[in-house]
């Protein structure tokens, strides 16, 4: 059998290279990256545990009480952001920036995982997570999926140490519970290592990490103890809209249905997902061949997630992607040697396509950073036809930026949730704007795209309706304003 330690399948230049043009391709997205929902969405929890000292949103308001106090947020995310918050100010960059230094924390931690195999190894690594679509473009989005996956990542490399004690079981355990409390999906990461340390180490070790880990979770509710408000914190967790799917068994059997979607969203999670079934495809050696401990782990996370998910959304293969890059990185660099000539060029062929979703994913980002204007600088110029300060007003969640102390925002989002609970989806515009005149709102800023999960009122909309006249419209907003 060919010597494994002297083969290798791409010489170090090419590796360097393309791990450079990968680097520079993500560093020319972030400049002028476009706003998501979500990016607001969070911020506006940060900004208000920093000015009242807990968390609670103008935005929900109505909705499971989250004007008094919100307690079902992806918690440490909110804290940490916060900190961020206290120090650089509440604008947009600052609000991505949490999910990039988890994004950096992430490479750095899968490099030392491999910190004892060969160079290739760790080149091949770091080639595939800078070209992983999906981290390039969430690794720079106001979510919690790079924390909670560095702190996944973190666990699974303390609770595999042969022979672990109970101390770093327990940090495993710990690592594992800071990754739910960065977004509860990250449950997942407690789930699939107790059951590894079940199969692998018994009962004893199992219990040793769940403890931990089911301590540093009740964090999450620690904060509603305290305060006397735990049935506030359980109504809300059995009623907020996004965990719905999780509580009715028909949506849930959907969910589960679609779970594919996860892996084969679009280009960022695909290629990554090709690669991974090809080479584990091309390297197979037959059921003789035990399951390494990234393989078991990779395989416990998956069902994990199956049966905990809520959701089919492109940003939880986040969670998954260190796990398989390891699984990936390890079955070439340790089987590629004893591989037929055919099946060396087959693995050659799909690494050498890899990058190609990194560039699809690239130019997307690119041409959408284009298309829209900085909200910061659209806010101002919409605020010029708001000129009551203070007032309540309805717009969507990206107008938090650059206006958080001017307006008490309502969000848009907040009355998609509202039609579909309570009219079926058939909310009227006059229905609309007549909940804001009764509501006192001074402004209703409308939000013409789409994808932001708000109530659309279409740029189409009449001119006048009810109490509130158009002020002003461009392509992407329109500005109503109470006339009394």
């Amino acid at each position: 059998m060919p010597d494994s330690s002297a083969f290798r399948l791409f010489s170090a230049r090419y590796y360097y290279v393309l791990a450079v043009l990968l680097l520079l391709a993500f560093a020319a997205t972030l400049y002028g990256r476009i706003v998501h929902f979500d990016d607001a969405w969070m911020a506006e929890q940060s900004y208000w545990l920093l000015r009242d000292g807990h968390v609670h949103s103008e935005f929900f308001r109505g909705l499971n009480r989250a004007e008094e106090h919100q307690f079902i947020t992806h918690k440490l995310f909110v804290y940490f952001q916060a900190g961020l918050m206290a120090v650089f100010g509440s604008g947009t960059y600052v609000a991505k920036s949490t999910a990039l230094i988890f994004w950096l924390v992430g490479l750095l931690l899968l490099l030392r995982y491999f910190r004892r195999s060969t160079a290739e190894a760790r080149w091949l690594a770091a080639v595939l997570y800078l070209g992983c679509g999906g981290l390039m473009q969430f690794g720079f989005d106001g979510r919690p999926e790079t924390m909670s996956m560095s702190f996944g990542l973190t666990s699974f490399m303390l609770l595999r140490a042969p022979g672990a004690r109970a101390g770093r079981l327990a940090l495993a355990g710990l690592a594992g519970g800071l990754a739910a409390l960065s977004t509860l999906n990250g449950l997942v990461f407690l789930g699939a290592g107790g059951l590894w340390l079940l199969l692998r180490r018994g009962w004893g070790a199992a219990f040793v990490f769940g403890l931990a880990g089911g301590l540093t979770v009740s964090l999450y509710a620690l904060e509603s103890v305290f305060e006397g408000q735990f049935a506030l914190f359980l109504y809300q967790f059995g009623h907020f809209p996004e965990m719905q799917s999780n509580l009715h068994w028909w949506s849930k059997l959907a969910v589960m249905a679609g779970y594919h979607h996860v892996f084969l969203h679009s280009e960022g999670e695909t290629f990554l997902t090709v690669l991974a079934l090809g080479t584990v495809a091309l390297t197979w050696q037959g059921r003789r061949t035990p399951l390494s401990a990234a393989t078991l782990y990779l395989l416990l996370l998956l069902g994990v997630f199956w049966v905990l998910t809520k959701s089919n959304s492109a940003f939880y293969f986040l969670l998954f992607v260190p796990f398989l890059i390891i699984v990936v990185v390890e079955r070439v660099t340790e089987r590629a040697a004893g591989l037929s000539r055919a099946r060396r060029r087959w693995l050659q062929a799909l690494l050498l396509l890899y990058p190609v979703g990194a560039g699809l994913r690239t130019y997307y980002l690119l041409r959408e950073n284009q298309t829209y204007i900085r909200p910061e600088v659209e806010n101002a110029r919409l605020a010029r036809y708001m000129p009551r300060h203070g007032t309540r007003i309805i717009g969507p969640l990206d107008f938090f930026f650059g206006q958080e102390a001017n307006y008490r925002i309502h969000s848009l989002t907040y009355y998609a949730y509202l039609n579909a609970s309570d009219y079926d989806n058939k909310l009227s515009l006059p229905q609309f704007f007549d909940l804001a005149a009764r509501d006192s709102v001074a402004y209703v800023v409308t939000d013409h795209r789409r994808r932001n999960h708000v109530y659309l009122v279409p740029e189409t909309a009449p001119a006048r309706i009810g109490r509130y006249q158009r002020v002003y419209q461009n392509q992407w907003h329109s500005v109503y304003a109470r006339r009394e």
